[in-house]
């Protein structure tokens, strides 16, 4: 048996208005019959009937309308009958016509009162939902049994290759590094920047006023996703300070100029660029040009995704 209060069928029936349904396939012998929340229904969900079945009456059931009216004249029809009864038997007139209309009164309204609380609490606790509880797995896709399972494809691996200090025209044994296509670097020798050796870097010595070329350009394909290096000012140089940019294709994407002992690491995106610059010149006019230091980019890499970069397979 399904209550009304349960069924969300019932529920749609069970409001205080004419209803126009069948029963086990007959229309009810008073057409406009009203039913309420009184009635519980027997589903036959086999063939989709209801049949109304009526249960006992109660006071939480009376909410308004006849059945309330009903029950206080009937309660105030006890109390006149109770303060008729007690001056019968006492012998005195301690209910007055007044006094009885007074306590019926006030019985009617502490009545009323404690039905209100009465169905309050019941409507409350009525309508309390357990939440529904939430999947170990989260927002994870439930996989039905005997489908494929699908995975998210893998990554590639990322390849570096070094920036060497050595141009196109000059042979390479080294298939990791590649050559600059333009602009001037000194030759590939160990330096020193901020106390960390580098063995693999590029040495720009010329003074900023110098009209020779202060850079070089590296040719990236659009292959690549990041350039890295540490940047300073070689721990032997004689110029104080130096200037260092980088630009991809015609952007400056970094520009800064760094003191003699003081060096940066470089960490910079590179996507989709086709050339790759990197510029470096003294700020000390009173050097020209460094004989052994001058501004370093050590270990000065690019790094792209395996199916991407040329021989990264």
């Amino acid at each position: 048996m399904l209550h009304a209060e349960d069924n969300p069928i019932s529920q749609a029936v069970s409001a205080w208005s004419p209803v126009d349904i069948r029963l086990h396939g007959d229309r009810p012998s008073q057409c406009g019959r009203h039913f309420n929340r009184l009635w519980t229904y027997d589903h036959d969900f086999s063939v989709g009937r209801m049949t109304p079945a009526p249960k006992a009456l109660t006071l939480g059931d009376m909410k308004g309308g006849r059945g309330m009216l009903v029950w206080y004249v009937a309660l105030g029809i006890i109390m006149a009958l109770t303060a008729w009864l007690v001056n019968r038997l006492t012998h005195h007139s301690w209910f007055t016509t007044p006094r009885t209309i007074a306590l019926i009164l006030v019985t009617i309204i502490a009545a009323a009162f404690m039905q209100n609380r009465i169905s309050t609490g019941t409507s409350a606790k009525g309508s309390e939902v357990s939440p529904r509880p939430e999947s170990s797995e989260g927002s994870s896709a439930v996989h039905a049994p005997g489908s494929p399972k699908t995975t998210s494809p893998a990554k590639p691996a990322m390849v570096t290759r070094t920036l060497a200090s050595s141009d196109s025209s000059g042979s390479l044994d080294d298939a990791n590094s590649i050559p600059y296509f333009a602009g001037y670097v000194e030759s590939n020798s160990p330096q020193d920047v901020n106390g960390d050796s580098f063995a693999q870097n590029l040495n720009f010595p010329l003074v900023c006023s110098d009209t020779s070329d202060k850079f070089v350009d590296y040719n990236l394909g659009r292959d690549y996703e990041t350039f890295t290096a540490t940047i300073g000012p070689s721990d032997i140089s004689k110029s104080k300070r130096y200037s260092f940019e980088v630009w991809v294709d015609s952007e400056r994407v970094f520009s800064k100029s760094l003191s003699h002992g003081q060096s940066k690491k470089l960490n910079l995106s590179v996507h989709n660029g086709l050339k790759l610059r990197l510029a470096a010149c003294s700020l000390d006019e009173t050097v020209i040009m460094e004989r052994e230091g001058g501004g370093i980019f050590g270990d000065p890499q690019v790094h792209g995704y395996a199916d991407k970069v040329p021989g990264g397979r």
